[in-house]
This record gives C-alpha cells, sequence and structure tokens, in this order.
C-alpha cells in the first residue's frame, strides 16, 4: 500500500511542465509585443520625445514673439533669432539640420 500511495506523490508530470512551459511562452510573445509592436512602449515613448520636442521649442518661439511684441512698446532690446535658435541648439531641442531650415 505505501508503494501505491508513493506513486500518486510523485513530483510534476511531464504533461504539467508541458502546459507551464507553453503559458510562459504566451507570456513572453505578449510581452515582447507590448514592448516593441507598432503601438508599444518603445515607440509611444519615442513619440512622446518629438511631441515634447515640439512642445519646448513652439513655448521658446511664443516667448521670443511675446518678448519682440513689448521690447518694441518699452523700447527694450529683445533677443535676436539667432541667439534663441543657439540656445535651443545647445540645449538639444533642435538639431543643426533643423536650425539650417528654419
Amino acid at each position: 500500500m505505501k508503494i501505491e500511495q508513493r506513486k500518486s506523490i510523485n513530483g510534476i508530470t511531464l504533461i504539467a511542465l508541458v502546459v507551464t512551459i507553453v503559458v510562459l511562452l504566451i507570456l513572453a510573445g505578449i510581452s515582447i509585443s507590448m514592448l516593441a509592436g507598432e503601438n508599444g512602449i518603445i515607440v509611444k515613448a519615442a513619440e512622446s520625445r518629438t511631441e515634447q520636442r515640439a512642445g519646448a521649442v513652439e513655448e521658446r518661439r511664443d516667448l521670443w514673439v511675446s518678448e519682440v511684441k513689448s521690447s518694441k512698446l518699452t523700447n527694450t532690446e529683445a533677443k535676436d533669432l539667432d541667439s534663441i535658435l543657439d540656445e535651443l541648439l545647445n540645449e538639444k531641442l533642435l538639431t543643426e539640420e533643423e536650425v539650417q531650415i528654419i
């Protein structure tokens, strides 16, 4: 009787091991898809970085335009466009190519 009881508690079966491996592979596939797919985390992070750069440059442009308008009213000197572009280039918000285009 001891032998029969011992056979029933002998570790995991091959079927349970295969099922576990299949489940882990499915989870790994889903994780990789979520990370690197078309709508994955990496793609969304790159899009967010680009949008953040564009927003920062747009904000600087608006501030510069406001400064130019206020300097005309108060007869003070405002920064010129080249100095603004140099600042954006130094802060790595614009690249050399983008400055040349502007």
